[in-house]
């Protein structure tokens, strides 16, 4: 997770951007088709990745120690499906096909910052731990594929819901820079 914020002065209000990459695994499952006139059993296997575009909006403290946060964010996520049917006997396997599909997101997040250290000169840097909770909601995800090119007025379609729920633990470094008063002319 890469994420980046500003804050205006001493107010207790920040604004930011976060770009994060998410690898949920991969899982196997057994599933019966008609082919023809018999049934067949085939192993699908899927794995799936998330990449989150989110803008946030903060309300934390500006000079405690131990910052707690509120937070609200909306963006954007792709998700990334990568999958394959095979016979269980391993007599045959379909081509891996990838599929990707958009949706919205919004969520809200609570926290605290605990101040490790920060620095002796007036710079206001300093390095913090972070421990929060997200939680995002969002429109779901549709998947339409048509199963092969001779079956051109048959589609399989299927949505995926992204609601989830993140659990977010880590180190965050925090740089500040106090610019001068302007002068006036």
């Amino acid at each position: 997770m890469l994420s980046f914020g500003v804050r205006w002065q001493e107010l207790p209000l920040s604004a930011g951007l976060d770009f994060q990459g998410i690898r949920w695994g991969r899982a196997s499952s057994s599933i019966t088709v008609q082919l023809g006139d018999q049934q067949a059993r085939l192993e699908e296997s899927r794995a799936d990745q998330t990449i989150i575009f989110d803008t946030w909006l903060r309300l934390e403290p500006t000079r405690w120690r131990v910052r707690p946060y509120l937070e609200g964010f909306i963006g954007l996520k792709m998700l990334d499906t990568q999958y394959s049917l095979s016979f269980p006997d391993g007599n045959g396997t379909t081509t891996s096909v990838t599929d990707q599909a958009a949706a919205s997101n919004y969520g809200f997040g609570v926290g605290v910052k605990v101040l490790l250290v920060h620095t002796s000169d007036d710079s206001g840097s300093a390095l913090f731990a972070t421990l929060g909770v997200r939680q995002l909601y969002g429109s779901n995800a549709s998947f339409t594929r048509t199963p092969d090119s001779s079956s051109v007025n048959q589609t399989v379609s299927f949505d995926v819901p992204t609601r989830s729920t993140l659990f977010l633990l880590g180190f965050s470094l925090h740089a500040q820079r106090r610019l001068p008063p302007r002068s006036a002319p």
